[in-house]
């Protein structure tokens, strides 16, 4: 779920051509013991130079979660499930909400976008929100 919403992120953030400035798109872990800053830095660059990783402790994941009513769960992985898979015991997978929230300047919801959208859809939706202020 993730790369393939980074991905649409990424290209809706093409789309926007010169609006792309009025927006900073963020993208927050659900995993922060796995996701470090680092790691989010290194891993976001594969798919915009203007996309944030945040992360935090685990209960001001919790908490953020909560507050966007996003669920999340930690599912282990069993060895040899494909041969690809890492045998290392701390080896997990995360359940996830995938939905991509826009809010104004102020903090404020505006409108979401669910999983499956494409890129072309949320920049003309983004497009008509940021022409209407």
């Amino acid at each position: 779920v993730c790369p393939t919403e980074l991905l649409v992120l990424s290209d809706t953030l093409d789309a926007l051509d010169d609006q792309a400035a009025h927006v900073q798109a963020l993208f927050i872990t659900v995993d922060p013991e796995r996701d470090t800053p680092d790691k989010l830095e290194q891993y976001l660059t594969n798919f915009h130079p203007d996309l944030i990783g945040l992360t935090g402790t685990p209960a001001e994941i919790s908490k953020v979660a909560r507050a966007y009513r996003v669920f999340y769960s930690k599912s282990p992985t069993e060895d040899g499930e494909d041969e690809n898979t890492n045998t290392d015991p701390q080896t997990y997978l995360v359940d996830h909400t995938s939905i991509i929230y826009f809010m104004n300047s102020d903090g404020e919801f505006v409108r979401h976008f669910v999983f499956g959208q494409d890129a072309e859809n949320v920049a003309g939706e983004i497009k008509k929100i940021l022409d209407a202020d």
